[in-house]
């Protein structure tokens, strides 16, 4: 028999250990790994009759290890091998030369730890659209796990889709999943659970883009003027319901929070631009939240100017009456603004007059009047005295405007009348003296020194005898302008015909 059916040896690998009572572990909040051997590929060597091994396979064999018998002072689990049904009667005509005996077995706690839920949300949302920030039915999620796996958690997290949506998007009972470091998904397990499920609602918002406009309120400090100012930004763009934004076409900042009242250098003022809109509508991004208004203010200087009394004139002067000043003296006004507005002005352009509206005879301190440029105005009110005398007659005489001699006069303009073909003066004297007044020898005239371009009121002179003055000041306007000039295009045909005429000649 032995030179017929010789023993022989061989190994068979592959061969999966069977677990026994696998909640033996779990139900004590514990796991294990098994640190000596492939529970999946254990590897076998026998000893026995060719006849019986030959046909042996791995799936032939039963490794059972029942966790129950876990020796906790060794740390192993006893294995169990036997042959299948099929073989088990040539049990005991094999040998076992090498086998694994235990399983080492390392234990590790099961945990519960609560981790911040996060939201993934793909897909494309309307034009238009906008997702706001994702509300949790909660934000805590416990994951029961071993140490080793909370050790590889970094994010938890649920996934929403919002593709094409135009309203706010929920999903109910979603059980986050779990992620390491790099990324990849770690799977649950009887050992790995996560013990929390959330709802998760995005929020869908329109978004439009309207303009900002600021009303600056306040007076600067005394002797300072803003002269301009500039915004961070000229528009926001804004998100809430499509109903209310439909309602919205700019965005009015005022009151406060944009006030220069008192200041007296160029400054930044900054304003929240949430601070200006209706409940549930809001600024989209950061850098719309916040608008700055640089103003710039300049300090106000002054310019002393020196009016002579002979420039001032008359407005409503009450008939009969004659008008003087109290005397003589030059007038001195303090003019303020910015010192680019002082340098540009043109002092023959001030045009100072007095208003005797209303006023009868008598000494009366009237406000002097400056025609003043933007910008310009007077450091101190001025008056000035005028004596208001009533005449005993008057004389109304009419001076055809033809009369009138135009003095200094340059020869390089035009210079015209403007309206009426006469003025009208009145004169004031004693009646005998108005009596014996010759019209003739008035002898008006206005004298145009120093007048340029344009349309200029110019004191109307006469020349009157003593004892009969002119009431107020009468002017005529008149009308300088430069001289047309008409260009004719000569040809160069005409040009030869007239270079031949003049040879013929």
């Amino acid at each position: 028999m032995n030179v017929s059916d010789p023993d022989t040896v061989v190994t068979i690998d592959g061969i999966e250990v069977q677990i026994l009572n696998e909640n033996f572990f779990l139900d004590q909040d514990m796991t294990y790994r098994v640190t000596n051997i492939d529970m999946e590929d254990v590897t076998v060597t026998l000893k026995g009759p060719r006849s019986v091994l030959e046909d042996l396979t791995a799936n032939d064999f039963v490794i059972t290890a029942n966790l129950k018998n876990y020796d906790s002072v060794a740390g192993s689990v006893p294995l169990d091998i036997s042959l299948s049904s099929t073989y088990s009667r040539y049990q005991d005509e094999i040998e076992y030369l090498s086998r694994p005996y235990s399983a080492w077995l390392e234990l590790e706690n099961i945990t519960e730890v609560q981790y911040t839920v996060e939201v993934n949300v793909t897909g494309n949302l309307s034009e238009g659209y906008i997702q706001g920030d994702a509300v949790f039915s909660t934000t805590q999620v416990t994951v029961k796990a071993p140490e080793s796996t909370h050790n590889l958690i970094r994010t938890v997290r649920v996934t929403v889709n919002v593709g094409g949506a135009t309203s706010d998007v929920t999903v109910t009972g979603q059980t986050p999943l779990l992620y390491d470091s790099s990324g990849n998904a770690i799977k649950t397990s009887s050992e790995v659970t996560v013990l929390t499920q959330v709802d998760v609602t995005i929020p869908i918002y329109y978004t439009k883009t309207v303009p900002v406009y600021v009303t600056l309120e306040g007076e600067c400090a005394d002797e300072a003027e803003m002269t301009g100012y500039s915004l961070s930004m000229e528009e926001v763009m804004i998100y809430g319901e499509k109903t209310v934004l439909d309602t919205i076409d700019s965005v009015s900042i005022t009151g406060s929070a944009v006030s220069v009242e008192g200041i007296s250098e160029s400054t930044e003022l900054t304003v929240s631009v949430n601070d200006y809109l209706p409940s549930g509508v809001a600024v989209y991004g950061e850098e719309y939240e916040t608008l700055t208004v640089s103003v710039t203010v300049e300090g106000i200087e002054q310019r002393t100017v020196t009016i002579e009394k002979t420039d001032i004139m008359y407005l409503n002067s009450p008939t009969g009456y004659l008008i003087s000043f109290a005397n003589d003296d030059d007038v001195t006004v303090v003019l303020k603004g910015l010192q680019e507005d002082l340098d540009a002005l043109n002092e023959d352009t001030l045009n100072p007059y007095v208003d005797l509206s209303d006023l009868t005879a008598g000494s009366h301190a009237v406000a002097l009047n400056l025609t003043l440029p933007d910008g310009l105005t007077f450091q101190d009110d001025v008056y000035i005295v005028v004596e208001i005398t009533e005449t005993t007659e008057t004389m109304e005489v009419t001076i055809a405007k033809s009369s009138i001699e135009i003095r200094n006069a340059s020869d390089d303009y035009e210079v015209a009348f403007e309206d009426n073909d006469s003025e009208t003066v009145i004169l004031e004297g004693l009646q005998d003296d108005l009596d014996a007044l010759d019209v003739s020898t008035l002898d008006p005239y206005v004298d145009l020194s120093g007048l340029g371009v344009g349309r200029n009121a110019v004191e109307l002179e006469v020349t009157l005898p003593d004892g009969i003055t002119m009431q107020g000041t009468a002017y005529v306007i008149v009308v300088i302008s430069e001289p047309e000039t008409t260009t004719q295009e000569i040809t160069e045909t005409e040009t030869t015909t007239a270079e031949e005429e003049e040879t013929t000649e």
